[in-house]
């Protein structure tokens, strides 16, 4: 399905809520550094499957704390 453009299928090396939140804040991050040219950064994110499998992943990158 991936090949024939029907789905956009990531393989991830960990499927746990920390890696997920991990990886969405390091795509937060390119897209503002890349829209925004260093002005707006994502410093938090939370990746939740239910109430009781939950986990936040929070830094500002370096790039955005350079003069």
């Amino acid at each position: 399905l991936h090949e024939q453009g029907a789905i956009d299928l990531r393989v991830m090396e960990n499927v746990g809520m920390e890696a997920t939140a991990a990886m969405v804040w390091g795509w937060a991050n390119n897209l503002l550094q890349e829209r925004d040219a260093g002005r707006t950064c994502c410093y938090a994110v939370e990746a939740r499957e239910n109430s009781s499998n939950a986990a936040i992943y929070q830094s500002i990158p370096e790039w955005f704390m350079q003069e």
